[in-house]
């Protein structure tokens, strides 16, 4: 295994964190205009006014759901790939040596 400097570790895991946090409040805003929609939906008596109001919350919805698990899964993939590149790095410093 490779070591990884102390600096660049907390550095790393800072801005895997500030990544969370910008994927929680996108997921967090969407969540928010869902449930307006929804809040929205009690207001009108019109049954089209309505289920528009309910398609809306049900799009808003999807595309929070869509963003966290999109978010996570480019998280995934951003980890490993970082894993791989420092890795390689490590093999060919050791393989010049």
């Amino acid at each position: 295994m490779v070591a990884v400097d102390t600096k660049d570790g907390i550095r790393y895991g800072i801005e895997l964190i500030r990544y969370l946090a910008l994927l929680a409040v996108a997921a967090t805003v969407l969540g928010i205009f869902s449930a307006g929609f929804i809040a929205l939906m009690f207001v009108f008596d019109n049954i089209v006014v309505v289920l528009f109001f309910f398609l809306l919350s049900l799009i808003s919805s999807v595309v929070s759901f869509v963003v966290v698990l999109g978010g996570l899964a480019g998280l995934s993939y951003k980890v490993v790939a970082d894993g791989v590149s420092v890795g390689n790095r490590h093999a060919r410093h050791v393989q010049n040596d």
